[in-house]
């Protein structure tokens, strides 16, 4: 019972930090924005012991890294990418 008590006080967190991430005007602090929102998540299904979930915000977490770094250096990250990560998530979930 700690354990959902845990997860969802995590999970209202995350929430917080996706609602400030999407008020931010600059590309790269929604990115890093939603990188914490992943990794909160992560940490919440860990909790859970929702291990598919974990497996997928992973993923998400590391394709918005990956378009961060592709923001970084002002390139759009290509379209083969986005669906080999859309593929693997659709995958493993």
């Amino acid at each position: 019972m700690a354990n959902i008590i845990v997860a969802n006080v995590i999970l209202g967190i995350s929430s917080l930090i996706n609602v400030i991430t999407m008020q931010q005007k600059d590309k790269k602090n929604i990115l890093i924005g939603l990188t914490f929102v992943n990794l909160t998540a992560i940490i919440c299904y860990c909790f859970l012991n929702s291990y598919s979930a974990v497996i997928v915000d992973a993923i998400a977490m590391f394709q918005t890294y990956i378009k961060y770094k592709f923001e970084q250096k002002d390139k759009k990250m290509p379209v083969y990418l986005q669906l080999i990560f859309i593929a693997i998530s659709i995958i493993i979930a």
